[in-house]
């Protein structure tokens, strides 16, 4: 996980580790950053067995306050599985707005599959409750 952190940093993303009992049992994540746009994409990902403790809300929580303070983003986007309503529920859970489907936008386990768009920008993020 380091190797390829260090490795994909260079390349424009900023993969941190989510850590439970000393083990990583996740990934989170900046993605496609446009400077220009000050805007970039929040990935994750976790193990079925941790689903459900708020670890990913969590450190979508702290992405943001990252990329918003430390990055200077205007906007942050996360882009989820349509028929993923876990993963569905975390943006809308942290005040990001629904704001389309991306259809057949990527390919996964030998299909295409939709993505949900989500975005939250910086002044919208401002006014949320801590």
């Amino acid at each position: 996980f380091i190797e390829s952190s260090l490795k994909t940093q260079g390349e424009g993303t900023h993969p941190y580790a989510v850590i439970l009992a000393g083990c990583i049992v996740g990934v989170i994540g900046f993605a496609g950053i446009d400077e220009r746009a000050q805007s970039a994409m929040i990935g994750y990902w976790n193990d079925a067995e941790v689903e459900g403790r708020g670890l990913i809300t969590s450190a979508t929580k702290a992405m943001l306050k990252i990329g918003f303070e430390s990055f200077g983003f205007q906007r942050l986007i996360i882009r989820a599985q349509a028929i993923n309503t876990k993963s569905c529920a975390i943006p809308v859970r942290l005040g990001f707005r629904a704001t389309g489907v991306d259809k057949d936008a990527e390919f996964l386990n030998g299909r295409w599959v939709d993505l949900k768009v989500y975005a939250l920008d910086h002044a919208d993020w401002s006014t949320l409750p801590s």
